[in-house]
Formats: C-alpha cells, sequence, structure tokens
C-alpha cells in the first residue's frame, strides 16, 4: 500500500495494520514515513511532543487504533516516545 509522504520524505511500502492517516489527522497527529529513518510521529498544529503523549496515553488506556499506530513507528521512534511519555503497554520488539 502506498501513501502520501510530507516533501522530502522517500515512499516506502508498509503494511496495513489497521491504522488509518486520515483519522490521525483529525486528532492533530501523522506518521511520516522516510526510507532512510523509519517512520516518525509528528504533530500537526501541535508539538511532535503533544502528539506523542495524545497517542501514547490513548494506547496505554487500551485504544487498538493507537497502539497499531505505534506497531508503524521505527524501533527507535518507540523508544524514545516510551522515555518521555511511559510505557505504552505493548512490547518494544
Amino acid at each position: 500500500m502506498k501513501t502520501s509522504f510530507p516533501e522530502g520524505a522517500q515512499p516506502v511500502e508498509r503494511h496495513e495494520r489497521g491504522f488509518d492517516l486520515a483519522q490521525a489527522g483529525h486528532e492533530g497527529w501523522t506518521i511520516e514515513y522516510n526510507y532512510g529513518t523509519g517512520a516518525r510521529l509528528r504533530g500537526i498544529g501541535q508539538s511532535d511532543l503533544g502528539a506523542w503523549w495524545h497517542v501514547a496515553r490513548a494506547a496505554a488506556h487500551g485504544s487498538r487504533y493507537h497502539c497499531a499506530a505505534l506497531a508503524e513507528l521505527a524501533h527507535e521512534e518507540r523508544l524514545a516516545i516510551e522515555v518521555q511519555c511511559g510505557p505504552t503497554g505493548i512490547p518494544l520488539l
């Protein structure tokens, strides 16, 4: 499945895991896919840290959608989110 990418990002294939960029956009965040660095969670109209807190908190409370979003991220990005925001309730593999 192909997605639209921010300027400068390289398109990559991703596997569908129940994650929808449109819903994320309505919540004020998105996932930026980049071939070199992997997927990163970014804020839209809020800071990246604000987006991290929103998604991490929802995932920790059992939101399957937000857990699926975290599963899309590069390992380093998920680790940074857990260090900053605390455990999300899904294992870092």
